[in-house]
């Protein structure tokens, strides 16, 4: 059973890689020392991939110094070239401690050539985000939640783990008899995504009767298609120009392609308050109707009206 999960990581791996790498520029690897990173440094570095190691030391537990040296040491062993820093200004906060690591690997991206930054997010915090943004009240199409692919500062940046488990990581690496890092701040419950690893999710799978977390990361594949589609059916709804400001021709729209465009839009997005009311005023095809200060809807039409402050020509 284990040389099965072995071969379904490596393979799945694998043929992400064959889909996207190019040429012989290396990947760098976001590398915190915990399983996820490790098994993915792992599998990278046997299939013969040309890969550094990024460390961001965020500075929380005194502990984390030594932990470096022995990520250093291993890295040192696989022969990996292997970068760090130490977050010199730490702040217990989850986005300041995501951005000032985002910062490192843009730092170390514009000193070389790499391909790309390379992430070991796994099914399970798809599953997170995914929730979270449930709750949070988002649209369908934003569920798709992380991509395998995306852009961010001009960085490519490949998730080829988000179709594996955190089951499938731990037990790939207990094959392998290698330990790693498990940072005590990743089931702090005074952070959400700890809550949510530990207290929420179990506690919906306890009460529906089986892991729920494969069928919310399923809804993330469900969003990445409904925007696909959704991008393609927009396409010819562009802001345009008038003597009255810019606006878009909402006319013959369905709701989700107006909250799609406008999710898109240079200008805030509307309240859900406001969507509803865009929504009612585009069908009828009324005159002249207020959505706030920002829009106004007339005859199928939605002008911003707020300055052309913003305006993406």
């Amino acid at each position: 059973m284990t040389a099965e999960i072995i071969m379904t990581m490596k393979e799945k791996i694998e043929t992400f890689l064959n889909e996207n790498l190019r040429g012989t520029c290396p990947l760098i690897l976001g590398f915190s020392g915990g399983g996820d990173s490790l098994a993915l440094a792992l599998v990278l570095h046997e299939l013969g991939v040309p890969l550094h190691l990024a460390h961001f030391d965020h500075g929380w537990r005194e502990e984390s110094l030594q932990e470096t040296e022995k990520l250093r040491q291993w890295s040192r062993e696989k022969g990996l070239s292997f970068h760090t820093e130490r977050w010199h200004k730490p702040e217990l906060s989850e986005m300041k401690a995501r951005n000032a690591r985002f910062a490192f690997f843009k730092r170390l991206f514009e000193t070389t050539s790499y391909q790309a930054l390379v992430l070991a997010h796994h099914a399970d915090d798809q599953a997170e985000t995914v929730l979270k943004r449930l709750l949070e009240g988002a649209h369908f199409h934003n569920f798709q939640a992380m991509q395998p692919k995306a852009l961010r500062d001009s960085m490519p940046i490949w998730r080829p783990l988000l179709g594996i488990s955190k089951a499938e990581i731990l037990s790939f690496l207990r094959e392998r008899g290698e330990s790693y890092i498990e940072d005590p701040t990743n089931e702090d419950l005074k952070y959400l995504r700890a809550r949510m690893r530990r207290k929420i999710l179990p506690y919906l799978s306890e009460q529906f009767g089986k892991n729920v977390a494969p069928p919310l990361a399923r809804l993330s594949e469900y969003g990445n298609r409904l925007s696909e589609y959704l991008l393609e059916k927009t396409r010819e709804r562009t802001l345009q120009k008038s003597h009255q400001g810019p606006y878009y021709d909402f006319r013959g729209a369905h709701p989700v392609e107006i909250d799609f465009v406008l999710s898109r839009s240079p200008f805030p997005t509307p309240s859900h308050h406001s969507l509803k009311k865009i929504h009612h005023a585009i069908q009828k095809k009324s005159r002249q109707v207020s959505i706030s200060d920002d829009w106004l809807a007339d005859e199928g039409l939605l002008i911003w009206i707020k300055s052309n402050e913003g305006v993406v020509n």
